[in-house]
């Protein structure tokens, strides 16, 4: 965020530049825009300060302009030559242009956050924001460079708010620093299989598979792991009683993962990569002079909906996923997902994984493959049914 001091009409052009940071060379310019300040200052749509939705005295979204609604309102008013609105003594009722308002017509459900103002100041808000005024927005410029005048180099997302001086001074700035994820770990049990496709051919000629189990996260392939061999399942049922466990960082407010990496070795910053949570379990052959025969793959999609993503930060039993099932008879059973809240446990279909959540945090350390780990008292575990795809 940048705050610059100007004075208008003498500094009214804000130039905003996009370059290529080089690191011995110099920096390159990618493009260029122009904004005139005093147009915005001048406009009779009030383009100086956008109007946000809701008034809040205090938390994220904190009123920042220098005058209060009602005032502005006011001078709304005596610029249009119109009367001045009236309100009532509690705030919840205002007349305005001849019309009657309630503020119960703008807010159905008042929020349970406590950051709101008092009624008067929203109703009046509310008001602004029926006259055609510039709302809170966030704008988005092309960039132009004067090599090729007529080509676009890009777009620039960003707003701009002008106080004047003689107001005061302005509220408090918003706050753009970004959000931090928080540390989870997807704790999954591979119990065992059964009807798997046999792709092999015993020595008497009986159909057999060599079963066995990938698993990792959407975005973390090379953290990949994988459960031990079953030899010779017959029938297509493979025993394994086996934990992957795959630490991330999460988003809850975006419900993403976020995967920081660094693209090359002499990269200085790393790279952050946002990817919707998703769990990838496949079955596989395994051979022993040839490559091992893919047989399915399931993959856990991200969260769907808000009533599934307010399960995160809490302990829930029964954590459900649902996939489609391309070939009839290709099933793994009994999965147990000890999982984190990224994965929500409310899905519940014809196939699903049954298990438990939690933060990393709030738990200690678990072991990886049959290592022993902490075990839930206070919880009966369940298993459940996943359909893979083939």
């Amino acid at each position: 965020m940048f705050e610059l001091p100007c004075t208008l009409p003498r500094e009214k052009d804000l130039q905003i530049s996009l370059f290529d940071y080089d690191l011995v060379l110099p920096d390159q310019k990618i493009g260029a825009t122009s904004i005139d300040l005093e147009n915005r200052v001048l406009s009779r749509f009030r383009a100086s300060c956008g109007l946000p939705q809701s008034y809040c005295i205090s938390g994220p979204c904190q009123w920042r302009d220098q005058l209060l609604p009602t005032q502005l309102l006011e001078n709304f008013a005596k610029m249009k030559n119109l009367a001045l609105p009236e309100f009532s003594a509690d705030g919840g009722k205002a007349t305005f242009m001849g019309r009657a308002f309630l503020l119960a017509q703008f807010e159905s459900k008042v929020p349970a956050h406590g950051h709101l103002g008092p009624p008067r100041e929203r109703l009046a808000l509310h008001l602004l924001r029926t006259c055609g005024l510039v709302p809170e927005h966030l704008e988005t410029r092309t960039l132009h460079h004067s090599i090729q005048p007529g080509i676009d180099q890009g777009k620039l997302q960003m707003w701009v708010d002008i106080f004047p001086e003689s107001f005061g001074p302005p509220g408090p700035a918003f706050d753009i620093t970004p959000r931090k994820p928080k540390r989870y770990e997807l704790r999954c049990i591979v119990w065992n299989t059964r009807d798997v496709d046999l792709q092999d051919t015993s020595i008497t000629g009986q159909r057999m598979s060599d079963i066995y189990v990938k698993g990792w996260l959407d975005g973390l392939e090379e953290e990949r792991q994988r459960t031990d061999v079953h030899y010779r399942s017959l029938g297509g049922e493979g025993n394994f009683n086996w934990r992957f466990i795959f630490p991330f960082e999460f988003l809850p407010m975006e419900q993403v993962c976020v995967l920081p990496r660094k693209e090359y070795l002499w990269s200085l910053d790393e790279t952050v990569l946002k990817v919707p949570p998703k769990l990838i379990l496949q079955v596989w052959d395994n051979d022993k002079f040839s490559a091992d025969d893919f047989l399915a793959q399931l993959p856990v999609p991200p969260l769907p909906n808000e009533e599934q993503q307010r399960d995160v930060e809490y302990f829930v039993q029964g954590a459900g996923f649902s996939c489609a099932m391309a070939k009839p008879g290709l099933k793994i059973s009994n999965c147990l997902g000890q999982m984190s809240s990224a994965f929500p446990t409310s899905l519940r279909q014809q196939s699903h994984l049954d298990g438990n959540v939690g933060r990393e945090q709030r738990q200690g350390p678990w072991g990886r493959a049959r290592e022993p780990g902490q075990h839930y008292s206070y919880q009966q575990e369940t298993f459940g049914l996943a359909k893979f795809h083939p």
